[in-house]
């Protein structure tokens, strides 16, 4: 959802089911990723339904944020954080089921809004190698609702689907829905994930080269550039 001041606020819903031991191994502790510096991450409900039909809550208070691991010794210093929490009851055969809100604070830029969904089966891990697993995925929507007249200018990858578009008094609402998306196995030299699994990228931006004179405007703010520097560079991009 978007609101009139193009703040933004992410309900991320995922149903799944356990199939195989790895997987009952894998989904026992879910990784979401997001930026502190410009969102808030917060659990709505978690749950896991079990063959016999009982239901097993995940408790708020086992929900953390944690930081990036340190990859071969090495520490990371970045605003990107994780919520975690864990799924306990699985069992193969079981679902479970969650519910994240992801409430943007910050605008990247300023007057603007964007945002890139991976529309397949993602799940991160923070243990080594760290290597995400891409699951099949039966069927993925997004429904995005804007202020009414809003411009928007979005990209899909790797698929062709066009939303369906309704009114409804001051709002507009944009719906993509996706069905039988491929599982991938990530390996070296593959091609960007992009490329084989869909990408959808929203902005309310016009035109893409908004965002060079966006960070155009942020870098060269103090910088001085002499005479030299610009017969160097006319020369260069001739």
């Amino acid at each position: 959802m978007l609101n009139d001041k193009k703040e933004s606020t992410l309900v991320l819903r995922v149903i799944g089911k356990i199939y195989d031991n790895r997987a009952l191994e894998d989904y026992s502790h879910i990784t979401l990723q997001f930026n502190s510096y410009y969102e808030d991450a917060i659990l709505d409900h978690a749950r896991t339904i079990r063959n016999n039909g009982s239901v097993t809550e995940v408790s708020k208070d086992a929900v953390q944020i944690k930081t990036t691991p340190d990859v071969n010794g090495n520490s990371r210093y970045t605003d990107i954080k994780f919520l975690t929490f864990a799924l306990s009851g699985l069992e193969i055969g079981s679902a479970f089921e969650y519910e994240v809100k992801i409430i943007q604070k910050k605008s990247v830029i300023e007057g603007e809004w964007f945002d890139n969904l991976f529309m397949g089966g993602m799940l991160q891990t923070l243990t080594p190698p760290y290597i995400p697993r891409i699951d099949p995925v039966q069927t993925s929507v997004v429904r995005l609702t804007v202020p009414r007249g809003l411009y928007l200018n979005y990209d899909l990858t790797n698929r062709k689907a066009d939303p369906v578009k309704q009114t409804r008094r001051d709002q507009d609402i944009y719906l993509w829905n996706l069905t039988d998306i491929a599982g991938l196995t990530i390996e070296a030299a593959m091609p960007p994930l992009k490329s084989l699994n869909p990408v959808l990228t929203i902005t309310t931006l016009k035109r893409w080269d908004q965002i060079d004179q966006w960070a155009k405007d942020r870098l060269s703010k103090g910088i001085e550039i002499d005479q030299v520097i610009k017969d160097k560079a006319a020369e260069i991009t001739l």
